[in-house]
Formats: structure tokens, sequence, C-alpha cells
């Protein structure tokens, strides 16, 4: 009796089948700001041009395939991004700066680029595109394929390099702009340039990031070593589905024993996505009023955390992890005090109230020492809040404060 040859989109190579490899690839679209699986083809070309028809069918915005690896023997399994391309928008507008910004520090190298205070100053800035893509700020600065997005939005990076030049605060704002624009040219090209390097990246075990550190530092001069591990982890991170995903793939690749110098990149990468309002959102879950959510943001910060039912998973690991990550500490603190400077009211909005649950926050937003998480700056939110309240009294009582 004839046997049936297997088809191309179930035909696993047989080199891999030899080595005790089982590779798939994921078809992925892009809705409602996270990746989903449309299907799981076997063979790279028919994955690609499948999720090529998906595209050019008009109704998806974004695809991508996502090829997996798993070993046989032990179940360990790798995800390579292969292939990803997002269909031109048509009628969504320009897009505008998120935010505004009135201080930022001087950017003097690519360095500086990718550190703490630039990546928030990203997140405030560029808050709309990179929700429309679902990326990071890491994903944005080490994937060409995002920083290409980003040139192509008519004039929202130029006006991202502006508002830094104008909070930078030279007297030449227009000099100050020209040398940024310089600068991150210079980024964007060698993120090119890494982009065609990936080839040569060694395989990437999250379980050992440390691991795979070491063997960067084999493979590529010192100059690129951390260009090219963040090109790897940019992409790990671009297999998160969502906010949450993401989060639980970067928290993942702690390790008791990670070396200080790891143990710095995953806190930037569980930092980048503590700046998203939605993240923090989901991770405090649902609460009673604002009081209580400000104090469940200071009770994070200050690694403290009840267990239990209904507690997000990722508040959990957030409060387990953030002793050791400054960063993380830096972005949610930023946050605390944005907040506790808003007027939204910590309760049932009526000024008696809002003055006795002001004072019992105070008390419950400090940290194990005694100290007010974010010290001067909370104290001043505070205040602000005091006079706010003092003024609402008066009024209420028909004398003008």
């Amino acid at each position: 009796m004839a046997t049936e040859s297997p088809s191309a989109l179930t035909r696993t190579p047989a080199a891999d089948l030899k080595l005790g490899r089982d590779i798939k690839y994921e078809v992925m679209t892009f809705a409602d700001k996270r990746w989903l699986i449309d299907c799981v083809i076997e063979g790279e070309e028919p994955a690609i041009a499948y999720a090529r028809g998906l595209l050019e069918g008009g109704k998806i915005d974004e695809v991508k395939v996502v090829r997996q690896r798993t070993m046989s023997r032990t179940g360990f399994t790798t995800q390579t991004t292969v292939f990803q391309e997002a269909r031109a928008k048509e009628g969504k507008g320009e897009m505008q700066l998120s935010g505004s910004i009135d201080r930022a520090p001087p950017c003097a190298s690519e360095a500086d680029l990718g550190g703490i205070e630039a990546r928030i100053i990203i997140n405030r800035l560029l808050r709309e595109f990179l929700d429309r893509y679902a990326i990071t700020p890491t994903e944005l600065i080490y994937d060409f394929a995002h920083l290409k997005r980003l040139q192509n939005q008519d004039n929202l990076l130029m006006a991202a390099i502006h508002a830094v030049a104008r909070a930078q605060g030279p007297a030449n704002v227009t000099e100050r702009a020209r040398a940024l624009e310089a600068l991150i040219n210079t980024a964007i090209a060698h993120a090119r340039d890494a982009q065609l390097e990936k080839k040569k990246l060694p395989a990437f075990d999250p379980r050992d990031l440390d691991g795979f550190r070491r063997a960067i530092e084999a493979r590529f001069p010192e100059g690129e070593r951390h260009m090219m591990t963040m090109v790897r982890l940019a992409d790990y991170l671009g297999e998160g589905r969502s906010w949450e995903h993401k989060l639980m793939l970067a928290a993942s690749l702690m390790r008791d024993d990670l070396t200080p110098e790891s143990t710095a990149i995953v806190d930037g990468l569980i930092a980048d996505l503590l700046a998203v309002g939605q993240m923090v959102q989901d991770m405090l879950g649902q609460q009673a009023n604002f009081a209580a959510a400000l104090q469940c943001l200071a009770e994070v910060i200050g690694g403290s955390v009840t267990e239990g039912p209904g507690v997000p998973e990722s508040r959990i690991i957030v409060a387990r992890l953030v002793a050791k990550f400054p960063d993380c500490r830096r972005v949610l603190t930023d946050r605390l005090v944005r907040e506790l400077r808003s007027d939204k009211p910590l309760g049932r909005n009526d000024p008696e109230v809002e003055r006795n649950k002001l004072a019992q926050l105070k008390e419950k937003m400090r940290d194990r020492s005694g100290a007010l998480i974010g010290g001067a700056e909370t104290e001043a939110a505070f205040e602000m809040r005091r006079a706010a309240l003092r003024k609402a009294l008066l009024r209420k009582m028909g004398i003008e404060g």
C-alpha cells in the first residue's frame, strides 16, 4: 500500500528529528493590545506565507511567526520570532506625544539613551505608540523593526526630541535637539547592525541569564556585548502576549544566585512594565477606593503583600522582588507621588471624609524604618492635598479660603 507523503505544513525536517528536536511555528495576530495565536504550522515558509495572507486580508493590523523548538528528551523549549510585519495604518490620524515632562537629565552617550531615566521619559512621551504595538521602551530601543516604525510615524520622534531638549533646559534648545537627533540616529544605526548580527547569537535559556551573558562575552567584542544581550532579551519580551505575560517572562529570568549585573538587567525589564498604567492597575486589582489603591501600591513598594484569594499573581511577584530592584522602586514611587498629586478623591469626595482618609493614608505609607515612602516629594504631595482640603472645608462653611 502506498504511503502518503507528509504535507509541507506538517513535515518536520529529518535533521531536527535526528537531533531530537520538534519545531513548530506559531502564527500570531495582534488585537486588543495583545498577541493571539491564530494557528500552529510545522514549516517556516508555509507559516510566513500564511501570516502574509492574513495581513493582506485587510482585517489584521500585525502578524508574527514564532518558532518553537522543543527538545524531546528534556522538554526544554526556546522561542524565536522569525517574521513580524505590520499593515500600514489608515484613518487613525497622526500620533501625538502622550504626556509632557518638565525636566530631563542630559544624554551624552548611547548608554544614557538606554538608562532608567531615559526609559521613564520614553514611557511618558510615547505611551500611545508603545500601547499601539504593546511594547516596552527596552523592546523599542533594541529592536530595529520598532525603531523603524517610530521613524515612520510622521513627526512623532522629532516632537519627542524637542520635548526632551526643552526639558533639559539649555539656552539653545535647537542646538540641543540637533545633538539628541544625531545621538539617536547613531543608536538606530547600531540597532540595525545588531539586527543583522542576530544569527550569531548563542542559544538562550531563560533559566540561565548569566550563562547566556558568558556565551555573549565569548562570541562578541566588548563594545557589542550589552547591545547583543539586550537585542535577544527584547525578542524574548516580544513573546509576551499581554503586559502581565511580559512581566512573567521577565520575572522568570531571576535567580537567587544571579550576578549583580544580570539582576540589574532584569530590574530594568520589569521597571519598564511597571511604568505602564494598565499593568499597575491589573497588579493592584480591585480596590475599595483610591486611598486603598494608593495604600496597596505603597505596600508593594515596601515589599509586603497579603497573599490570598483574589490577589493578582503579578502583585505577589513584584512585592517579592522589589527589595532587590531599585529601578522598580523608582518607577513605582514616581507613580505613587504623581497619583497622590492628582485631584482624584480618596473616598467619597466629602472634605471631612477626605481629611480623615488623608491622615490615615500617610501613616500607612511608611516603610519598615518608619520613613515616608517617596520622602520629601510625597510629603509635598500630602501638603498639596491638605491645602486643597482646607479650602474645600472653608467653602463648605461659606467662608472663602
